[in-house]
């Protein structure tokens, strides 16, 4: 069958000023492989790449960037699609129904399928749309591709295909959940040929690509699953608790390819434990080096502090890494073991923080406030915390306010207690995109968190800003001729008033 998957364009507050990541999807990667591997016909459409400095409007809250719907209907139009296959976050999911719904008025006939965390959490309303007509829940490859097989047959029947959601009549059919992929070393390289690299790379040098660095970078996943708790977290939904790793050997392969194919000078890792198995984590490390593989490369998201040691992180920077980050999600102990239910001692936190400063890695950290059960005092010991850090060593502090997304216990627990200062729904998905402060607590207020935020924050965002104007003058004026605003902003807010409050101290 002749399938497209489309990353749909990216919804942005009005207000925004910023940068999105412009990097591919490689959950739709993966998918286009097994799919591929099958004899079936893949397009990849990412509407974000396609037009990554157009904003346009989506409605009277919100805007958008990248590829508009009109021209989506065009690619779809002149493709002739059999399916369509949408990948969804909670935030996008305004965005994946409207391109849900572009396909249906180019042609009716065309099956829709939503994938990804929003689906896999939410089915049945997102099948409630009239545009959505199946729905992948959890990892996508085994069941998109046996769902592809059975849109195949004459008669088709979806009862027996574990990990969908689909419409019977006026009633919706939740199937069984699919197993998880026990051997990820089975599955296919994600399918990047299908995208244009170049234009990836080209966003990557004006620093929307993710990270903040100017390599020809792309993205792996070595590993899949947390085996760990943490209330605001809903990776479990798609990935589950089972950490399952890739083989060294099948990493380093990778890296070889993308080097000799696409001359890749940078890889950040995306999987949440890379580190878990330090046997793994040295072998992957070990063969970089011997090897000689000449990559810079990042953990893209935080390392657990106490599976590093300065033997580990020394091996780490020797094998091509620029900087660690790690998330101690919060400064009171006592809360990150009863509330988070992270379980790690703040002491390697600190530990990891000396070492990095020692060997010459650079090191952020972030952390996490306004959770349900904090108290301001709580929180006061997670600004205190960020800033014992800095005296030692830390590069960057960043700290979010917690945010409760769909399937996460946060989301739970700040609804059962009516901790919730929007309605659920639209206006809830809204909020998140936003990254407003929405929960409430006889503790705290939304506005105390912000405050609070600014303090652990501090000038990091602002010495990130004046790093890459001193160290890559290019980059920034490129920066700052696509987001005047924005990096004005956080000069002016971060570094000059800052500078200037601290001379009347």
């Amino acid at each position: 069958m002749k399938i497209m998957l489309i990353k749909p364009p990216a919804l942005i507050p009005k207000d925004w000023k910023g940068i999105i990541g412009v990097v591919p999807p490689l959950g739709l990667a993966y998918v286009a492989a097994v799919l591929e591997k099958n004899g079936h016909e893949i397009k990849i459409l990412d509407c974000i790449l396609e037009d990554w400095k157009k904003i346009n409007k989506f409605n009277e809250k919100i805007k958008y960037l990248g590829l508009s719907y009109e021209k989506i209907a065009d690619a779809i139009k002149k493709e002739k699609p059999d399916v369509v296959g949408i990948t969804s976050w909670s935030v996008e999911a305004p965005s994946a129904f409207r391109v849900a719904e572009t396909v249906k008025k180019v042609d009716k006939n065309i099956f829709t399928v939503l994938g990804g965390i929003h689906p896999s959490i939410r089915p049945k309303d997102c099948l409630s749309n009239p545009n959505v007509d199946f729905v992948v829940i959890g990892e996508g490859e085994y069941t998109t591709l046996e769902l592809i097989e059975e849109l195949g047959k004459e008669n088709p029947s979806f009862k027996d295909i574990k990990g969908i959601g689909f419409k019977q009549g006026e009633d919706i059919i939740i199937n069984s959940p699919r197993p998880l992929i026990k051997n990820l070393d089975e599955l296919p390289m994600p399918a990047r040929h299908l995208f244009d690299m170049e234009r990836y790379f080209n966003a990557t040098k004006s620093l929307q690509g993710g990270r903040q660095t100017t390599e020809r970078t792309v993205v792996i996943i070595s590993s899949r699953g947390c085996p760990y708790n943490c209330c605001f977290c809903s990776i479990h939904s798609v990935y589950g608790w089972e950490w399952r790793p890739r083989s060294a050997e099948s990493i380093i392969n990778e890296i070889e390819y993308l080097i000799k194919t696409y001359k890749v000078t940078g890889i950040s890792f995306e999987d949440d434990n890379m580190t878990l198995d330090r046997k793994r984590a040295e072998k992957i490390f070990d063969s970089i080096i011997e090897k000689k593989l000449n990559i810079r490369w990042v953990a893209g998201n935080a390392l657990r502090a106490d599976t590093l040691d300065e033997e580990l992180l020394r091996k780490m920077k020797d094998s091509g890494c620029i900087g660690v980050a790690i998330s101690p999600e919060s400064g009171d102990q006592e809360v990150l073991n009863k509330i988070v239910g992270k379980n790690m001692d703040l002491k390697a936190v600190e530990n990891v923080v000396r070492l990095c400063k020692k060997i010459g890695l650079r090191v952020d950290c972030n952390f996490v406030i306004g959770m349900v059960g904090e108290t301001k005092q709580n929180i006061r010991n997670t600004v205190d915390f960020a800033n014992k850090l800095k005296g030692i060593g830390l590069d960057f502090s960043n700290c979010y306010i917690a945010l409760p997304f769909y399937g996460t216990r946060l989301y739970e627990q700040a609804k059962k207690l009516n901790y919730l200062t929007v309605k659920d729904g639209e206006e809830l998905e809204y909020s998140l995109l936003c990254q407003d402060a929405v929960i409430q607590t006889p503790e705290f207020t939304p506005n105390d968190l912000k405050i609070f935020r600014e303090q652990a924050v501090g000038n990091s965002q602002s010495k990130v800003i004046l790093n890459i104007i001193r160290n890559n003058p290019k980059v920034a004026m490129n920066m700052f001729l696509l987001h005047p605003v924005y990096v004005t902003k956080y000069l002016v807010k971060h570094y000059l008033i800052g500078h200037i409050e601290s001379l009347f101290k």
